[in-house]
């Protein structure tokens, strides 16, 4: 931990150690099921076929909006109709405006024992515009998710969802508070999340400290 990183760069770094059988911070041997994931073939820019769409005009601002960057996820029921739901509840909040989605991957769902089952998630990342202060951001992903049928409780931690919306970063912030960590911990044992933000923003720095 305690360095920035670009996103593109650490997608490419975690994905030769994942061909040495190794994570990109320590010795340890991947977990398997992160290294099995696929493009779903759903392309960033998704106006044209039935991938996730979104208003790409921002609204107009006083002043600059910073930008942050939001991790989707999904592994139950219809799940892409879930991720595109997202988009379209978090762009209908005044304070948000989604600029530019991410491909959609399939990745492997990960699980506290390799007897656990699960079905495979998909994952996208967006780029939004905000004018919040990140706890009202959270708290905004977190009304979407309830909204698309997520209910988050400590003995549901690692249950399926139909929805997960995860703050990755707004800007070069670093935030904590009981709820909140910016950058999000634990990226670089994240390729699920690496990997289409790194198609979205591959030279973004994600801000110190990048663990």
């Amino acid at each position: 931990g305690g360095r920035s990183r670009g996103v593109g760069a650490a997608g490419k770094k975690q994905a030769r150690n994942e061909k040495q059988g190794k994570r990109a911070h320590g010795g340890a041997r991947m977990d398997e099921n992160a290294q099995r994931e696929r493009n779903v073939g759903i392309k960033a820019d998704l106006r044209g076929n039935a991938g996730l769409k979104f208003d790409p005009l921002p609204p107009m601002r006083p002043r600059p909006m910073p930008i942050a960057y939001l991790g989707l996820g999904s592994n139950q029921g219809a799940r892409r109709e879930h991720l595109q739901a997202a988009v379209e509840r978090l762009g209908r909040r005044s304070a948000i405006c989604v600029e530019e989605a991410s491909p959609v991957y399939e990745t492997a769902a990960h699980t506290r024992s390799p007897e656990q089952q699960q079905p495979a998630f998909l994952n996208a990342v967006l780029r939004a515009r905000v004018d919040c202060e990140p706890d009202a951001l959270l708290r905004a992903a977190h009304a979407v998710e309830a909204e698309e049928g997520r209910t988050r409780s400590s003995g549901k931690q690692w249950a399926p969802r139909p929805l997960d919306i995860d703050l990755l970063a707004v800007g070069d912030r670093t935030y904590q508070t009981d709820v909140l960590t910016l950058p999000r911990p634990r990226l670089a044992q994240r390729r699920f999340v690496l990997r289409p933000w790194a198609d979205l923003a591959p030279t973004f720095t994600v801000p110190s400290p990048f663990d």
